[in-house]
């Protein structure tokens, strides 16, 4: 299976409103149509931050096809944080702010048609145990990772580690 997965910075090269406007409406948008047409399409997606302002922008019929992808199960989002935070150099009190604002967002306006169970870490400069900590603490049983050292892929690769317990 191939699931598509999209990360938009939440304020890298531009900032927030144009990541915003240049990029993150047209994605979602697209996630949309082509999810709405296709049951056996799958898409993750991580940023509840810009999550939230494009759903508010959706007209009522909108909103009914997005929830509707949601309960099906074509959409997954993974972590549920505001954004998805540098982990090794921000303070855990930041990080739980973060994974606070968003789940909270998608509790009051998705609960019934959605929970947090996995999670995605691809850009986040590093890794903390207290990152891993917060999101097992919230719900979240798994998490996919990148920016792993070189060397420790291959070693956790040649023993056949690759799916670990942190």
């Amino acid at each position: 299976h191939v699931i598509i997965q999209c990360f938009i910075h939440a304020g890298w090269k531009l900032t927030y409103d144009r990541y915003y406007q240049d990029k993150t409406r047209s994605i979602l948008r697209h996630m949309l149509d082509h999810l709405s047409k296709d049951p056996d399409l799958k898409f993750c997606w991580t940023e509840v931050t810009y999550l939230k302002q494009w759903y508010s922008a959706l007209s009522a019929d909108d909103q009914a096809s997005f929830l509707k992808i949601l309960r099906n199960g074509q959409l997954e989002i993974l972590s549920g944080g505001w954004v998805m935070p540098d982990e090794a150099v921000t303070h855990y009190t930041a990080i739980l702010d973060q994974l606070t604002e968003g789940h909270l967002w998608l509790q009051k306006e998705l609960s019934q048609y959605y929970t947090v169970r996995h999670g995605m870490a691809v850009d986040p400069f590093g890794h903390s145990p207290t990152a891993a900590y917060l999101l097992r603490r919230s719900g979240v049983s798994d998490v996919i990772i990148q920016r792993a050292h070189f060397a420790l892929k291959k070693h956790l690769a040649l023993k056949q580690q690759l799916e670990f317990n942190w």
